[in-house]
């Protein structure tokens, strides 16, 4: 998310992805940020839930409805006490995931295959984790037997259609989604009218081979502007220069545009998709741009969102999201100002301008549609957070900062604080390297959590790394940080 200052005007914290921020939380009713009641919790365990069954009914419910901290309090003691089912397991690993602990999800969608090696649930556990490190092969097995799930139907064949989408097999997706509008019960109006939609951009893309990137041995590195900490770089859409596109890898999308500049470039539009940005869901014209030049890395075939009106960050012409971004290896340089891009099959490139004497460790992230990792604040525990290059300065959930960085008395509640709150880290750790004095900013973000039907701590912008270098191999799912 973006800051267009720090002054702390609520006008001015929209954090501004200009507009494509689906999801920050694509950059998310309070119901998936508060913090979760034990009275609440007690009473769905024993109002009208008789038997065990009826208990996996209830946690299955939250997460279908996106409140992944209750599933987790629900999810916990189910598991604990019932180590040997294999769905039990299966829905605990959700609750995990959709909390952003995707490395504990892991072991739990393991040990539910493990148990009962035919378990839908399971299956589509192991498949988005393996959608999100970008072995979509291994996904599209797992996600194909996951269709039969019970509980989580309707999420298995979205993320099969995702699946095949990114792996250009596009009619098959257009084939999974119309087995959906059949099979799957109760979807509500703006569900059907999302697969419906999706139906339509399938077909158009028909034998398209999207983010076709153009192999190169050699990396192209690029000078950016670092307006007020965004990486604003220069590009080429269709071969005419635009200006400068804003790199924002807390957008779940590829590329945002304005009307104007769609206009300008003879955009036919082939379908239409929601999202969300901070104020608001919003509906967006889908196209597809033939040719995305930085230097001379050229990416094919890259979906274009465009929107009647867009303001985007210091004058960019557009915001490039993390689903261009993840088809390369990337180094933002802040201390240079440069961006090396580099194609996946030739890491070596990177990990040769990576200095092993001012470097982390190799830190594991998952990029489902959002990049997570681990950090620690202010030597906290360990918790997910999403690395977001388009925000500012880091942002903290109200919810989380009150319960565990600076709890509040008596019954002044985590959730209450609707304003936005300056507020200063001591230290965030990530991967051993530890960054202090970061300016924050304390916010309610349960609405976008509502939307996105997830739940994070909150986000790391670019403020923290303006002495360092951030390495992101998606080959390999994992980030190197480089500092002085």
């Amino acid at each position: 998310m973006k800051t267009k200052n720090l002054n702390l005007k609520k006008s001015e914290m929209r954090i501004r992805r200009g507009c494509n921020l689906s999801v920050v939380i694509a950059a998310t009713a309070a119901w998936a940020a508060i913090a979760v009641s034990p009275a609440l919790v007690r009473q769905l365990r024993a109002q009208d839930l008789p038997d065990a069954a009826a208990q996996v009914e209830a946690l299955a419910g939250q997460l279908r409805e996106g409140r992944p901290k209750l599933a987790l309090a629900l999810s916990g003691p189910l598991a604990e006490s019932r180590p040997q089912s294999g769905e039990i397991q299966a829905l605990h690993g959700f609750a995990l995931l959709d909390c952003g602990e995707f490395e504990e999800a892991q072991k739990r969608f393991q040990l539910a295959v493990t148990l009962a090696p035919d378990m839908p649930e399971g299956h589509l556990g192991l498949g988005e984790l393996a959608y999100g490190r970008s072995h979509c092969e291994d996904a599209r097995v797992h996600l194909r037997r996951a269709l039969a799930s019970r509980h989580l139907k309707l999420r298995a064949f979205l993320s099969l259609s995702r699946c095949l989408s990114a792996l250009n097999r596009h009619a098959e997706a257009k084939a999974v989604l119309l087995r959906a509008l059949d099979e799957v019960e109760r979807l509500s109006g703006n569900e059907e009218s999302r697969i419906v939609e999706n139906i339509k951009v399938s077909g158009a893309l028909a034998d398209t081979h999207l983010y076709e990137v153009e192999d190169s041995p050699e990396s192209t590195a690029l000078g950016f502007t670092n307006w007020k900490g965004h990486v604003l770089v220069p590009a080429k859409l269709n071969g005419e220069d635009v200006g400068k596109l804003h790199l924002d890898l807390g957008s779940s999308g590829s590329l945002t545009i304005s009307r104007k500049l769609a206009d300008k470039l003879h955009l036919r539009a082939i379908g239409r998709r929601t999202g969300r940005n901070v104020k608001q869901e919003y509906t967006a014209d889908l196209a597809l741009l033939e040719s995305l030049h930085f230097g001379a890395m050229v990416v094919r075939n890259v979906p274009v969102a465009i929107l009647p009106e867009a303001e985007f960050v210091g004058g960019a012409a557009g915001n490039l999201g993390n689903q261009v971004l993840r088809r390369l290896n990337l180094t933002i340089d802040y201390r240079e100002s440069k961006l090396h891009l580099f194609s996946r099959k030739h890491a070596d490139l990177q990990d040769a301008l990576i200095d092993p004497r001012r470097s982390s460790q190799r830190v594991p992230f998952l990029a489902t549609k959002l990049i997570i990792l681990k950090a620690r604040i202010n030597g906290a525990d360990l918790v997910p957070f999403i690395l977001d290059s388009g925000a500012g300065a880091c942002v903290l959930d109200s919810a989380y900062f009150h319960e565990k960085i600076r709890p509040r008395a008596g019954s002044d509640g985590a959730s209450a604080s609707q304003k936005p709150m300056p507020y200063m880290l001591d230290s965030l750790e990530i991967g051993g390297k530890v960054f202090r004095n970061a300016l924050s900013v304390v916010l309610d973000l349960s609405d976008l959590y509502e939307y996105a039907k997830m739940y994070y701590p909150g986000i790391i912008g670019n403020n923290v790394f303006q002495n360092a270098a951030l390495h992101l191999n998606f080959a390999d799912s994992t980030l190197v940080i480089e500092s002085s």
